[in-house]
This record gives C-alpha cells, sequence and structure tokens, in this order.
C-alpha cells in the first residue's frame, strides 16, 4: 500500500540519523545560511504538523518561511532561496519552491 503524503515526510523530517548527518555535514562545510534553510524548512514542517490531525491525509503539504524571520545579514533574499532549494534537494522532497512578497512558499507532494 502506497504512503500518504504525512507518513513520507514524517520519515524524512523525524529520521534522527538522517538530519543529524546533514546538520553535521553542514556544519563542517555548509554556510551558515545552509543551516537557517534546514531550520526553516524543518520548523515549517512540525508547524505544519501540529496543524493537522493524524489521520488527515493531505495531497500537498504547504510551509511558508516569511523572509522577515530571518536573520539573512548582508545576503540577498534569493541566495537564501537557493539554500532552501539545496535543502530540499538534499532531503529528497518532491516539491515546488518559489518567492513572492518577501516569503518563499514550498509545497510537498
Amino acid at each position: 500500500m502506497e504512503k500518504s503524503c504525512l507518513e513520507r515526510y514524517d520519515e524524512i523530517f523525524f529520521d534522527k540519523e538522517r538530519i543529524s548527518l546533514l546538520v553535521d555535514e553542514l556544519l563542517l562545510k555548509g554556510s551558515i545560511l545552509t543551516v537557517k534553510a534546514l531550520d526553516a524548512v524543518m520548523c515549517g514542517y512540525i508547524h505544519f504538523r501540529f496543524r493537522q490531525l493524524s489521520w488527515d491525509y493531505p495531497m500537498s503539504i504547504s510551509i511558508t518561511i516569511d523572509l522577515g524571520t530571518v536573520k539573512l545579514g548582508s545576503a540577498e533574499p534569493s541566495y537564501f532561496l537557493e539554500r532552501i532549494k539545496y535543502i530540499a534537494s538534499e532531503l529528497k522532497l518532491t516539491s515546488t519552491i518559489q518567492m513572492a512578497n518577501n516569503k518563499i512558499y514550498i509545497s510537498l507532494y
């Protein structure tokens, strides 16, 4: 039987070993903005998950990251968007990612 959208993404975001390896790798050779991108995506998913009942299986999962809440320093928002896309590829997320109105919108499928 095919897994639901929530089951698939719970396995990704709550896999302690997988996330730990990625964090270790990013801390050793990644930029602080890439670590912040991982933090923003994971927190966005966790916030979404708190709003969903465990028996609710959406077709897609929406995450919004308000760039006003992320300390980008001297980096451009477009660079942070690229870091979000990088994290999505590292986590193997099936997603569409776009930026508008100083927010990054992620849809997981």
